[in-house]
């Protein structure tokens, strides 16, 4: 269930984009469109829900995903390996129905975060997340609403 589309190849690549557009001025690096605040990147995905939308497109509706890299916690060095477990175990947990997702990587513990519409649905999953999350390294979790502490 857990194969893994990552590679070091591809996070090279972001990397490289990631700093040809600081060159550029076009990426800070902070205050992105997935954050939900009103800078520029929060404005740009605004638009860009709004012309998807109109033009009938299935991401219209699909919630932001921040950089896998916001997941691990600040301090903790961020490896391709933890990045793919990461991606494995939130590809797992989407085939489960669950939309909004992510997954916090605490070293073999991963914090589940859903959105509060979906919390009761993933109570009674709790069995099969278990079971995916142990197939992608973690040996326990906890479930959370997403954006609460």
């Amino acid at each position: 269930c857990c194969s893994s589309t990552f590679s070091s190849s591809v996070m090279l690549d972001f990397e490289s984009a990631c700093s040809e557009g600081r060159r550029r001025g076009v990426w800070r690096g902070s205050g992105g469109a997935s954050d939900g605040g009103g800078g520029a990147a929060g404005r740009a995905e605004a638009r860009h829900e709004r012309a998807a939308a109109e033009h009938g497109l299935e991401v219209a509706d699909k919630p932001a995903s921040a950089c896998l890299a916001s997941r691990i916690p600040v301090g903790t060095e961020v490896t391709p390996a933890r990045l793919a477990r990461v991606e494995r175990a939130e590809a797992a947990l989407r085939e489960l129905g669950i939309r909004v997702l992510r997954v916090r990587h605490h070293g073999s513990h991963a914090r589940v975060e859903v959105g509060a519409d979906e919390l009761d649905a993933c109570e009674g999953l709790v069995p099969q997340i278990e079971t995916r999350l142990v197939a992608c390294g973690f040996e326990s979790h906890e479930l959370a609403v997403y954006g609460q502490k």
